[in-house]
């Protein structure tokens, strides 16, 4: 998808027909699903990948409103062998994670830098 794609506002997808209110979709009227990549006006410069919207079924909510979860991954380049300030853990992988589900051994994981 171009430049023009994105900013084109009228688009098949911008009918008032096309839109549904039990999906979610971007400033542009593009529908979001799982996997997509999205950014946010109020975290300018962070990626979010889409893992799953759903509506909310609450009575006391206004009617129509998604519930959209996003995940951003970020890269931190840190001295090893010395505590790095303002990084605080705050949950351990043993805490929330099936005994199956817990990440391999150390040893096994790959080097970001190869020698």
């Amino acid at each position: 998808m171009g430049r023009d794609a994105r900013t084109n506002t009228f688009n098949t997808w911008r009918r008032s027909g096309d839109i549904s209110t039990t999906k979610a979709y971007d400033h542009f009227g593009r529908e979001l699903g799982d996997k997509d990549i999205v950014t946010l006006a109020s975290h300018p410069g962070t990626e979010w990948q889409v893992i799953g919207s759903r509506p909310v079924l609450d009575p006391q909510v206004p009617p129509g409103l998604v519930q959209v979860i996003l995940q951003a991954h970020t890269a931190l380049g840190v001295q090893g062998g010395t505590p790095v300030v303002g990084l605080t853990k705050v949950r351990d992988a043993s805490e929330y994670l099936r005994p199956e589900e817990l990440p391999a051994d150390e040893a096994e994981a790959p080097a970001l830098v190869q020698p």
